[in-house]
């Protein structure tokens, strides 16, 4: 194959021939809508065969040998949604495969094809067939949202596939142009292309590697073109590669985990979106198709990152996984006896968490699930409301591994996480962590109707009002019984008051206290005091 990498790529004025040595053409002129959906059936069988390979190669950004799971999975989707749509048109069943593609799609390299399946959906929109002319302005298309929708675009990738395929087309053929020699074309300017990766990205070079994702690209228009021409694709083994080295860096050096979303009902912007997550990851690559948001990033912490996207509207299909390569604080306890989840409800609440060894997860059901599927072993779900104590209580009761510890507060889901021990089995964090909770009274402050007075009330329903947040913090405590007190927690919310002036309040009312402050950036309460 390595010969075919280096051979010349045909130019548009020659003759196609092949029908001479026997190749029969399936679609040799254009494709039919029937001829498109049996394509990507070919590109998905292709893949298939290949996938363990790809993930063999992968070792950019991160070596987490999921590139070619990430494209089988992208294809299949596209093939799965192309069969449904009833449609007699090409272009409709492209928009189909598109957007089944898209919102399938895992990880950089399924983003990427996506949008390259996007791009010839636009050019091929209303065809009745699909022609060399238009796959060629979908390929020129597909470059240009591909590179649109990664925040750092590097070359050597799946995306320089793309891009040299596209400019190296041009000019546009006419319209009698066969789409089996575009096709072919394709197939051979790309197998040249990843032959050249190692030397367009230092980590291929030194890995002894070409690219996956740029070698799952080839393969794509590999069986595309043997579609066309109804024949088998040519790729049996991966392309010739330099000599591997002892030693893997990763590109992705800070990442731990790889997150992958949907944002539903947004108005932002792709460009937006990405402008706000790139300082919390790497590999940031974000997609807007009607009034949703497909995001994939490598991050190092989640609680900004889904901090975030909360605020970008509904969250959907959630998935966030540990990169492989190494290990993660997520479950620090995933290799011990038992691992803690927590629902945080802001993001200086979920690095409270985090500091404990407990993995912050907003109060989603999906995003909570995922999390479960990644652990093996017994997990303590600690929530923070009475609302996600409904959450947390649907989901142990569909999952015999989780164990849930009541908390109704924030400072019961803090007292509980600060008892908690990785190396104890289930039962005995359970039980220390039910008896932590146990031993806390909380006060919740808030502003009054009359904006004027903020109102202090206790869990029993007990309640008073002052003009000042401290006052009515001090006031709430003098009724309760504090002799055999030993800590009060100030835990202050996104619109909170100085919690500082609340916590120096409470140490001079009660010298013997140890009084902490708690940036929890919660929206609601604004201010919470826990009594242990």
């Amino acid at each position: 194959m390595a010969r075919r990498c280096r051979r010349r790529t045909a130019s548009w004025s020659e003759a196609y021939h092949l029908t001479m040595t026997g190749e029969r053409r399936a679609a040799g002129q254009s494709c039919s809508a029937a001829q498109v959906r049996a394509s990507l059936r070919a590109i998905t069988r292709h893949l298939e065969r290949h996938a363990q390979e790809l993930n063999t190669l992968n070792v950019f950004p991160v070596a987490d040998a999921d590139t070619g799971t990430n494209l089988t999975r992208t294809v299949r989707a596209a093939a799965e949604a192309a069969a449904r749509r009833p449609a007699t048109r090409a272009g409709d069943i492209l928009e189909a495969a598109a957007e089944g593609a898209l919102f399938a799609s895992y990880g950089n390299s399924g983003i990427i094809l996506a949008q390259a399946l996007r791009g010839l959906a636009e050019a091929a929109q209303g065809a009745e067939r699909l022609t060399a002319p238009l796959l060629v302005r979908g390929l020129q298309r597909a470059a240009e949202l591909a590179y649109q929708a990664v925040a750092h675009p590097v070359e050597g990738t799946m995306l320089t596939v793309l891009r040299v395929v596209s400019e190296r087309l041009e000019p546009v053929p006419g319209e009698n142009a066969s789409l089996a020699t575009v096709l072919v074309t394709c197939r051979d300017i790309a197998f040249d292309t990843v032959a050249h990766t190692p030397a367009m990205l230092p980590m291929l070079q030194h890995a002894g590697v070409v690219d996956a994702g740029a070698w799952g690209l080839a393969l794509i228009f590999d069986a595309a073109s043997a579609y066309a021409l109804g024949v088998a694709p040519l790729a049996k083994r991966r392309p010739a590669s330099p000599s591997p080295r002892p030693t893997i860096e990763s590109f992705d050096d800070e990442a731990s985990f790889c997150v992958n979303l949907i944002v539903v009902d947004t108005p932002v912007s792709a460009a937006e979106c990405r402008r706000l997550l790139t300082p919390f990851g790497t590999s940031v690559a974000v997609v807007r198709f009607g009034d949703r948001l497909k995001v994939h990033l490598h991050a190092k912490e989640l609680k900004h990152v889904l901090h975030t996207v909360q605020a970008f509207g509904h969250l959907a299909d959630v998935h966030l996984e540990p990169l492989a390569r190494e290990p993660v604080r997520r479950a620090a306890a995933i290799s011990r006896g038992s691992a803690v989840l927590a629902i945080s409800l802001g993001p200086g609440l979920a690095t409270a968490i985090q500091r404990v060894g407990g993995m912050p997860l907003p109060a989603h059901a999906p995003a909570l699930q995922a999390a479960l599927a990644e652990l093996r072993q017994s997990v303590l779900l600690v929530p923070a409301s009475e609302e996600t104590l409904a959450l947390a209580r649907d989901i142990a009761e569909e999952n015999e591994r989780v164990v849930l510890v009541p908390a109704r507060t924030i400072p019961e889901q803090l007292a509980a996480l600060s008892v908690f021990e990785a190396s104890r089995d289930p039962a005995e964090n359970e039980e220390s962590m039910r008896e932590a909770l146990a031993r806390v009274t909380t006060v919740e402050v808030c502003r009054a109707e009359a904006e004027e007075t903020w109102l202090a009330r206790a869990r029993d329903g007990t309640h008073v009002t002052a003009d000042a947040p401290e006052a009515a913090v001090l006031a709430a405590l003098a009724r309760l019984d504090l002799d055999q007190a030993e800590r009060v927690t100030v835990v202050v919310g996104e619109d909170g008051p100085d919690g500082e002036r609340v916590a120096s309040a409470v140490r001079a009312g009660w010298p013997h206290l140890r009084v902490d402050t708690v940036d929890g950036g919660q929206g609601f309460p604004p201010l919470v005091i826990g009594v242990e």
